[in-house]
């Protein structure tokens, strides 16, 4: 049984509960503070790394630099042919647009999330260079030109480069680095 009387005088005398009750009271305020501190040093940090990242360099040239997604209906195009016709043909026209400079076509922009991956290795390079996971991306036209990409070495594609050729690729510098 208990004694309603007791309850009754406690809190009466205090108006805030019972010493247990205050003390369990406090922790959570306490807790809560803590809480709340640690959440805005970290929305701080967050913020701080953001602004970094902002000025980081991408790469490539992104002002005056216009993008647009092509989804082509598969009942339509329904070969690989009409698929690259189409891409031609629209590729031409955009390119004898006023003030166009240059276009190229790529399967997925640059950094806007993993694509496909390869595992690139050299057999006969230093174990950690061995395995190498890559990204690629089919590139057409004057892609690396249209985004101000410099090529440090070699060439990039060209008409006369078909998939009938052994495969030609370009490969970032990093990956260069890392493998030569």
């Amino acid at each position: 049984r208990v004694s309603l009387e007791g309850v009754l005088r406690e809190s009466s005398r205090s108006g805030a509960g019972s010493r247990h009750q205050t003390r369990a009271r406090n922790v959570l305020v306490a807790g809560q503070i803590a809480l709340a501190l640690v959440l805005l040093i970290g929305a701080g940090l967050l913020l701080r790394s953001f602004e970094r990242l902002r000025g980081v360099g991408l790469g490539i040239q992104h002002a005056d630099t216009i993008t647009f997604e092509v989804n082509l209906p598969s009942g339509r195009y329904t070969s690989p042919e009409r698929r690259a016709q189409f891409h031609r043909q629209f590729q031409e026209r955009v390119a004898a647009l006023p003030g166009v400079r240059a276009i190229g076509a790529v399967s997925r922009l640059p950094v806007t999330g993993s694509y496909h991956s390869w595992g690139t290795r050299r057999l006969d390079g230093p174990a950690d260079v061995r395995s190498l996971d890559t990204q690629h991306r089919t590139i057409e036209g004057r892609y690396f030109e249209a985004l101000g990409i410099p090529l440090l070495r070699g060439r990039t594609f060209n008409a006369d480069d078909t998939a009938t050729e052994p495969m030609r690729v370009v490969v970032s510098q990093e990956v260069a680095r890392r493998i030569f």
